[in-house]
């Protein structure tokens, strides 16, 4: 344990930190400051953007110990008081938000990277924030946004027209939260007494799975619960169209990432480190890479699903006629 001094946002803390904290979890966990997003968590997404001593960083791959005595903004501290800062008012204005979960680190890297280029093109604005990903908007919005402020624009609704719905864009209703970041997400949400939950994922893109021991993962302190398949046989529907599938892997992996095992425990650290602990032991089986090799008679093994009613990998004939 090591305690570390910081200014965030003009307000000094001390926060007793790990050797492994990072900026984000420090940020989010001790400080309760949780505009400042976990997407990837590996330095990936740009939703955890701050600035440390004016400079833009990736809060969730950036050690806590680094940042010792160091000045630190986020989003929470952009705004002036209750007053939007004006691209805030832009991302607003423009509809750049949907979900809100990626524009705390869209305003932050936009920031940074007008204050190095304060009169970019359209393309030096892509290439800026090629680093932050949206699942939501297309980027339009985003890029529009901080054109215009960049070019200093004025909106352009007139007083005649501001209180005209029909016909006129409308801000979301909690626009104006999203570009502060205190709108509260579900991993915002903090329960006493809730427990920790970690996946170990199939590394195989097709597999049998031959055994898994986790008993050295039960046995750690603060594990609460080592749930696989087995404990799991239960199909649930997601598509009238498809077949139920289980929640977990059973007997076998159908693709890279698939949940094989799941780990409950009182903290986070404890459950990664369970996640470490588990051994599972696989057997490859061949994947089909292309349509034509899924459509081949195959054996047994090599079918996906075992409710496929072809001797192949089809999963579902339709004859249409007109």
């Amino acid at each position: 344990m090591n305690i570390i001094t910081i200014t965030v946002n003009k307000k000094e803390y001390q926060v007793i930190v790990k050797p492994h904290d990072t900026l984000a979890k420090v940020l989010r966990d001790n400080i309760q400051l949780t505009g400042t997003k976990l997407g990837c968590e590996q330095g990936s997404c740009g939703a955890c953007t701050v600035f440390v001593d004016g400079k833009a960083v990736q809060s969730c791959i950036t050690p806590a110990m680094r940042v010792n005595r160091s000045t630190i903004i986020t989003i929470e501290g952009v705004a002036d008081q209750n007053k939007l800062h004006k691209l805030q008012e832009k991302f607003v204005e423009k509809g750049a938000i949907q979900c809100g979960y990626c524009t705390p680190g869209m305003i932050m890297s936009s920031l940074d990277f007008l204050k190095e280029n304060p009169k970019p093109t359209r393309n030096e604005i892509k290439e800026a924030l090629s680093g932050n990903l949206c699942r939501c908007t297309g980027y339009k919005k985003i890029i529009e946004a901080v054109e215009e402020y960049a070019n200093n624009e004025q909106p352009s609704i007139n007083d005649d027209d501001k209180y005209k719905m029909v016909g006129h864009a409308r801000p979301y209703i909690d626009a104006a939260k999203k570009v502060q970041g205190i709108a509260d997400y579900t991993d915002d949400i903090k329960i006493k007494n809730a427990l920790y939950c970690k996946f170990i994922r199939s590394t195989h893109a097709h597999a049998k799975i031959k055994s898994i021991n986790s008993s050295k993962a039960e046995a750690l302190a603060g594990v609460k619960a080592v749930i696989t398949g087995k404990e799991l046989p239960i199909k649930f529907g997601v598509l009238p169209i498809s077949e139920d599938e289980t929640a977990m892997a059973v007997k076998k992996t159908r693709y890279i990432g698939e949940i094989v095992v799941a780990i409950a425990a009182d903290t986070e650290e404890i459950a990664s480190e369970a996640c470490k602990l588990v051994e599972v032991d696989y057997t490859p089986l061949r994947p089909l890479c292309d349509m034509k090799e899924s459509c081949k008679d195959v054996g047994t093994d090599e079918q996906i699903h075992s409710h496929c009613k072809f001797n192949n990998n089809i999963h579902k004939k339709a004859e249409l006629r007109f």
